[in-house]
């Protein structure tokens, strides 16, 4: 073998550009029996399987030195390709593909891949049989419906083997964690163009939840996993449980990898499966910042310390310093999930110190709050707390007042999103109601209210397109908008707003051009994003609403109407999005012609 490599690299370097070397370019066609030629059948989802599949397509930018090197590569998918029909459900399909003589200047042959991918087989039967005691009745009835299973849906391996793994899902789920699968065997009735499948399962015994132990842990305690286990030592196995769990691990930010499995594949005296909690903590401390533009904001940037971990339970607190040209905040933030030793809560406390020049006022704030909040399951959450404030605010209008105000701001979140950061499916209903005291003069009492509503769709099933919508009302009642400190008042524009229109902008404006706010708001918004080449996106959207004088929506004016068209980069951290709008009802002297927004995340 060695011998004959020296000899042909020495045969290469005697005769430099002889034929032992030379290259062979080629490009690849993939044609139908009827000589359809490529371009018709981009459509075929078949025939991007295939193309994906291919060596030779694969390779083609690493040119072959040899015609036996091409070959190979035919080879190669000829065999491969003819596996990917049978996934696929082709049975009786044939590939053949032939390379035609050198041609053009630089030699480049044509290898024509023709697929005749025949009849697609239709499942006829799945059956599961019982492995142990072999010929007995299988001891849990599981119907195809369970496990994904239609007859007459497409034999492909992706359905039989997918129905396979949902079985041994449902098995555990039913008190079974250590069934498996020990043969399968998959006939197909070429006459009938018809698969029949029979699975032989070993059930395993019936198990319930033994002790569990915990590797990986350094600086996390054990009792911030024990606490958020979602099963009791001696209860029925289920899977259903676990999945939970190591999902409710994750979400703690604390560990890099979690995984949880029976620690034995056996079960004890007493029918109890011992389980292994096993996690990679990852780094608890982190510094990051970030950037962002807005053309009514200006450039801005964030840099913050994170300590993820701070007194061994998930305990995070956050240091950070945020500004744009209009605002400048420094803020503080606590949260903990288990001061109350109970998973389902949350207490948080954060201490904010800012200064802030809009056009309609400026000022200067101190505000300390704490909250707690209780999920009910994983799609409900109530939320509680207060907030102190101590500012400084200057209105042209009533001048420069200083106040102390106090709230209590109560939430119900609802949701439903299939993904918090980069949502496709599913929505998020958010109610919050704040009554607020204002003190000293002249004292006030109000009470603040909104309604937001999220929604997403993937038509496709994938994120490749998704439709998203929200919509929005609030309403402060008991005091009148000319008395309501300026910046606790409704305020509609902006970037995570009506896009289009300036900062606060979408709403009444006074003689100087500066917005007034108002006493209520309603808003809505539709956007269509596409993603493609994995890591780009697109989006349209068009978005409209308005601030108003009164207490409740009376829309005696008509609603400020933006559209326009974004950018998308997905990162690990998130899509980072450029946005440019117009102002569809743009007013002469205060809106501008356009406006631009550059942040991380998607605007809603």
């Amino acid at each position: 073998m060695r011998l004959a490599l020296s000899l042909t690299l020495a045969l290469c370097w005697a005769a430099l550009a002889g034929p032992a070397c030379a290259e062979v370019p080629y490009r690849v066609v993939l044609v139908r029996p009827d000589g359809a030629p490529e371009g018709l059948l981009d459509s075929d989802p078949l025939l991007e399987v295939l193309r994906q599949a291919s060596e030779l397509v694969a390779l083609q930018d690493r040119v072959p030195q040899t015609d036996s090197a091409l070959q190979s590569r035919i080879d190669t998918d000829r065999e491969r390709m003819a596996r990917v029909l049978r996934a696929e459900g082709y049975y009786d399909g044939t590939v053949d593909i032939a390379a035609a003589p050198p041609a053009g200047e630089d030699g480049t042959r044509q290898v024509t891949v023709t697929v005749n991918a025949g009849q697609r087989y239709g499942l006829r039967s799945f059956a599961i049989d019982n492995a142990y005691p072999p010929g007995t009745a299988f001891p849990i009835a599981v119907a195809l419906d369970d496990i994904g299973i239609a007859i007459g849906d497409p034999a492909t391996g992706e359905a039989i083997v997918g129905g396979q793994d949902r079985l041994v899902g449902v098995l555990a789920d039913r008190g079974r964690p250590l069934a498996q699968v020990v043969d399968r065997m998959v006939v197909a009735d070429h006459a009938a163009h018809a698969v029949d499948v029979t699975l032989t399962v070993d059930a395993g015994p019936e198990a319930t939840f033994g002790p569990v132990a915990i590797e990986g842990l350094d600086a996390v305690e054990a009792a911030l996993i024990r606490q958020r286990i979602g099963w009791r030592e001696g209860e029925p196995y289920d899977q259903a449980a676990v999945d939970e769990t190591r999902t409710t691990l994750a979400q703690l930010d604390v560990f890099g990898a979690v995984s949880i499995e029976p620690a034995t594949d056996w079960v004890d005296a007493d029918g109890r499966l011992p389980m292994l909690v096993r996690v990679t903590e990852r780094a608890h401390r982190t510094i990051g910042g970030g950037l962002s533009y807005a053309t009514s904001e200006g450039a801005g940037g964030q840099v913050y310390w994170q300590h993820r971990n701070l007194f061994g339970q998930a305990e995070r607190l956050e240091l950070r310093l945020a500004g744009t040209q209009r605002l400048v905040e420094l803020a503080a933030e606590y949260r903990d999930n288990a001061l109350l030793a109970d998973p389902r809560y949350t207490v948080t406390a954060g201490i904010t110190l800012d200064r802030e020049r809009r056009e309609g006022y400026s000022r200067r704030s101190l505000e300390a709050a704490t909250g707690i909040a209780y999920a009910l399951d994983d799609e409900i959450t109530l939320s509680g707390g207060v907030r102190l404030a101590a500012r400084e605010v200057d209105e042209e209008e009533r001048g420069r007042d200083r106040f102390t105000l106090v709230g209590l701001p109560l939430a119900l979140d609802y949701d439903l999103r299939d993904d918090a950061f980069n949502p496709t499916e599913g929505g998020l209903t958010r109610l919050t109601v704040e009554p607020l005291y204002i003190a000293p003069d002249p004292s006030l009492f109000a009470l603040r209210a909104s309604l937001r509503q999220t929604g997403y769709w993937a038509p496709l099933g994938d994120d490749g397109v998704v439709l998203a919508g929200w919509a929005e009302v609030g309403s402060i009642v008991g005091v009148a908008r000319d008395t309501m400190p300026a910046d606790e008042r409704f305020y509609v524009g902006g970037g995570g707003s009506v896009r289009g229109y300036a900062y606060q902008f979408a709403g009444d404006i006074d003689d100087d051009g500066d917005p007034l706010g108002g006493q209520s708001m309603a808003a809505v918004g539709a956007e269509a994003r596409f993603r493609f080449l994995e890591d780009f996106g697109a989006v349209l959207f068009i978005e409209g609403g308005r601030s108003f004088a009164d207490s409740v929506p009376t829309f005696d004016r008509p609603l400020l109407w933006g559209a326009g068209a974004g950018a998308r980069y997905f990162t690990d951290f998130g899509p980072l999005r450029l946005d440019v709008a117009v102002p569809l009802n743009r007013r002469a002297g205060v809106d501008d012609g356009f406006q631009l927004y550059i942040s991380f995340g998607q605007a809603f």
